[in-house]
């Protein structure tokens, strides 16, 4: 968006551009930061977090640095009413594609936890302190970003900074976030297959009607899994590869969802953190109910202790083992 300086109706759209851009951007940053704290304080509280509630920690740290990073370009172009240049472009312009590829990787993984989890009922492990997952999703982008300043990709893209030349970045970023729609809806339907094909079997098995009903709610959210991805980066991969036009209405839609993703994540990645921190402190109630127990009939003073359990009820997707379906909702 090349404005003269003395067209005002181009200099509007520049200005909307940018300000729709910075709505959803804070709105994800709140929500990405909420994720964050309630991990940390929750890790410091139970002492350790599962894998499954890790996840949804980490997508939300590559959503909040793309937003910060990027949402910091589009607030300089606001401010200045020009675009980055120099180093402070290729600063905006080289962690733009890093942090999507990492949303793109920490997406998968996320994937694959699941995958595991369900078809082969055991959650998946990844070396001492899960050390391999974080080489995969942290070290491909560090390795794309690095060849990115190998051959000088990053500049100028259009209102904010970016790679320069479109063909470099489909092969850095979008080519992956085809991929990773395409591997995310795939494996996101046969997992539902799956887990519909095992309900019909054991149809005529005795199970409780709570634990029917937390399968059939966990159902349409794990559908929802692959959409908080695909739902940030569609538009933004049809407006790169030129499917979508370059218009002013499409760089509105492209800027709003793709900023969008921290409020994705809350919603949708975020249950996997609140039902593990519900199941464990609903733990804690049960162990200490038993301890006092235990110290009244051997006639001592049960503790006056209060636990907070959270009142949020969120679906019973921390570990979707396939057995649970026989087993009554904890």
């Amino acid at each position: 968006m090349g404005c003269e300086s003395t067209d005002n109706a181009c200099h509007k759209q520049w200005q909307a551009v940018h300000i729709t851009a910075l709505v959803p951007s804070v709105l994800s940053i709140i929500a990405s930061v909420c994720i964050i704290i309630i991990g940390i304080t929750y890790h410091r509280r139970l002492r350790s977090l599962g894998l499954s509630a890790q996840l949804p920690i980490f997508i939300s740290l590559c959503d909040l640095g793309f937003e910060l990073s990027h949402g910091g370009d589009h607030l300089h172009n606001l401010l200045a009413d020009f675009v980055s240049e120099g180093a402070l472009c290729q600063f905006f312009g080289c962690l733009k594609p890093f942090f999507i590829n990492c949303q793109t990787t920490w997406a998968l993984s996320v994937a694959f936890f699941v995958n595991r989890s369900v078809l082969a009922e055991r959650v998946p492990t990844y070396g001492p302190h899960n050390v391999y997952l974080h080489a995969f999703c942290w070290g491909v982008p560090l390795i794309i970003l690095v060849g990115g300043f190998a051959f000088d990709v990053y500049g100028v893209e259009g209102p904010w900074c970016g790679i320069t030349n479109h063909v470099t970045d489909f092969w850095m970023v979008d080519v992956w976030m085809s991929i990773a729609i395409c591997l995310l809806a795939v494996n996101y339907a046969w997992i539902i297959y799956h887990i519909f094909k095992v309900m019909k079997k054991r149809q005529h098995v005795h199970a409780k009607n709570s634990s029917r009903k937390a399968i059939r709610n966990a159902l349409p959210i794990m559908s929802l899994f692959p959409v908080a991805y695909a739902l940030q980066w569609i538009f933004y991969g049809l407006y790169k590869t030129h499917v979508l036009a370059n218009t002013y209405g499409n760089v509105l839609l492209v800027v709003c969802t793709a900023n969008m993703g921290g409020v994705y994540n809350f919603a949708l990645y975020g249950r996997m953190l609140f039902n593990f921190i519900r199941k464990k402190l609903r733990q804690q109630v049960k162990d200490l109910s038993a301890n006092n127990d235990v110290k009244t009939s051997s006639g001592g003073t049960a503790p006056n202790m209060e636990i907070y359990v959270p009142s949020t009820t969120v679906d019973d997707i921390d570990k979707p083992d396939v057995d649970d379906i026989d087993k009554p909702a904890q």
